[in-house]
């Protein structure tokens, strides 16, 4: 009986040990955060046609011709036809109101595409000259970050993060009279990016012989915050 009393107590005294061991294990939670304003390199051209008719059959033949010109000066512009993506195709019935009275109007047909390109000055220039001509078409542009891009920037992003919380926790540990082992733990991805820029809100159809020299997007902003925790010595 005398040996199992003493074999429970030198194992309680060993996990007490123990456990008195990881208690005094410490550590030191910095956040770090990287930040960047980049020019957009991608531009998003939203370019919406319409046509209206008493006769639904008509409407659509209409903005099928609007269709047909509308890719004609995509590609005149250097673009080739399957870079026109559609968005959205409806054909709705036409309400006007008079005189307080909603008055049958037809049939409305709305086609809205969107064309990809990178973001150069004159090839913006080129497309709205070319849009402009012909048939109506409102449109407005938008700016993001290609894919290659974004990918590009969060890796730098990241960099910038683990080296302020680096720097953070280096202060801390000199003022606390400690110093930083190894890193117990790495958080992230709570990234904060605004990926879309617009140049302006909307663009109605333009003189092809108007002055239009284009214009620069706002940059985007983008941010990383990165939580690392070290252990930490006396």
């Amino acid at each position: 009986m005398k040996i199992v009393y003493l074999f429970i107590l030198t194992l309680a005294m060993s996990l007490q040990t123990s456990f008195g061991q990881e208690a005094k294990t410490r550590t030191l939670t910095a956040v770090g955060r990287g930040e960047i304003k980049s020019a957009p390199d991608l531009v998003v051209l939203n370019l919406d046609i319409s046509a209206k008719n008493m006769d639904f059959n008509k409407a659509i033949e209409e903005l099928n011709k609007k269709a047909a010109a509308l890719e004609k000066q995509i590609i005149a512009a250097g673009f080739k036809k399957e870079d026109l993506k559609t968005t959205s195709y409806t054909v709705n019935k036409n309400y006007e109101y008079q005189n307080g009275r909603s008055i049958d109007s037809g049939f409305i047909a709305n086609h809205s595409y969107t064309l990809e390109f990178p973001n150069d000055q004159s090839k913006i220039v080129t497309v709205v000259k070319s849009i402009s001509k012909g048939i109506d078409v409102t449109y407005n542009f938008g700016f993001t970050l290609s894919d290659a891009k974004n990918k590009e920037l969060k890796a730098e992003l990241l960099k910038r993060a683990v080296k302020d919380a680096t720097d953070e926790a280096t202060v801390l540990a000199a003022a606390g009279g400690v110093k930083l082992k190894q890193i117990n733990e790495i958080n992230y991805g709570l990234s904060e990016i605004v990926p879309f820029a617009m140049a302006n809100a909307r663009m109605a159809k333009m003189s092809a012989e108007g002055d239009f020299g284009g214009f620069e997007a706002k940059d985007i902003s983008l941010s990383e915050k990165v939580t690392i925790t070290w252990e930490i010595a006396q």
